[in-house]
């Protein structure tokens, strides 16, 4: 049995006990220029995407940008550095390896280079970071569905457009997105092991993960999963919650549109409780399939745009430490 270890995987559902104030704000993006579209560099590691903002007019920020997270948080000590104000509504979390507690703050502004977001819900929270890799917040939900918002992997840029002006001309492969009484949205594909036919799945589209593939226990307990495979290794997902142990095999191939991926690693979750025992969706879909693409998330229209690059065809990273 091998062991590795995971560098970063970040899965975040927040479940307030209260949204009376939240409920109330409406994130309204207010672009500098008259072309309504803004473009900002990127630092990626690890497939995880990290950005600069400030809040509030702050000192630059380093936030990730997550499809994983239901809300847009900071670390908590950032509440008495930045001046903010608490709402006394209780946040409380769901993420990979545990549960967590935080607080709400009061809808602040966000804003890049370029353009503002007014009216943006917060929540802080402790934020446990891995060695070697920092942040000091997650970009979620709110935010994103603010703009139709371009990724390019390759040029590691990010252009963040108004979707009431936004049109696609592109020849890419549009991607249903499931955003009905959901904060992060759903995929639905096609997985297939050897020797068993193909099953159809739902699985969260999760920026924040830097793996391929991590389906969820009720998955794997219902395709029987844990009996169709020989070599297998544990593996480690570090998440807002905690760790994660998960078993590590390969699939024959996994297939969302016309899009078809030969051969991806894929976790296999036994969690009894918690993110990886959720029964909303099947699992989580992860940076390490959507770097092979030119990704356009538009939550407006409840659809994903990509389009392949130059790293479609490269073998999948599953092992970033002996």
């Amino acid at each position: 049995m091998k062991y590795l270890l995971l560098v970063f995987a970040l899965i975040i559902a927040l479940v307030p006990t209260s949204l009376t104030a939240q409920q109330k704000a409406h994130p309204s993006a207010k672009f500098i220029s008259e072309s309504k579209s803004v473009g900002i560099p990127l630092d990626i590691d690890n497939n995880i995407i990290r950005m600069k903002v400030r809040i509030n007019g702050s000192r630059e920020l380093t936030m990730i940008f997550d499809t994983g997270a239901s809300v847009t948080g900071i670390d908590e000590h950032f509440v008495k550095e930045l001046g903010l104000k608490t709402t006394s509504d209780t946040l409380k979390g769901s993420g990979t390896g545990g549960n967590f507690t935080g607080k709400y703050v009061k809808t602040s502004t966000i804003s890049v280079e370029g353009v503002e977001v007014y009216n943006q819900p917060l929540a802080a929270f402790k934020i446990n970071s891995p060695p070697g890799f920092d942040f000091d917040g997650i970009i979620g939900y709110d935010f994103i569905k603010a703009f139709v918002v371009e990724i390019d992997y390759e040029k590691k840029t990010m252009t963040l457009r108004d979707p009431k002006t936004y049109v696609y001309r592109g020849k890419g492969e549009i991607v249903p997105l499931n955003l009905v009484g959901r904060k992060t949205p759903l995929v639905k594909m096609t997985m297939k092991v050897n020797g068993r036919p193909a099953f159809p799945v739902n699985l969260e589209l999760d920026g924040g993960f830097d793996g391929a593939f991590v389906l969820n226990s009720p998955t794997v307990k219902k395709r029987n999963l844990g009996s169709a495979f020989k070599d297998v290794v544990e593996r480690t997902n570090r998440g807002a919650g905690g760790d994660q142990q998960l078993v590590m095999v390969q699939f024959a191939l996994v297939r969302f549109g016309s899009i078809f991926l030969d051969r991806p690693p894929v976790g296999l979750a036994f969690d009894t409780v918690r993110a990886g025992a959720a029964t909303n969706n099947d699992g989580i879909i992860g940076g390490e399939v959507l770097r092979r693409f030119k990704v356009i998330i538009d939550y407006s229209r409840q659809r994903m745009i990509i389009k392949r690059n130059k790293a479609f065809n490269e073998p999948y990273v599953t092992d970033d430490s002996e």
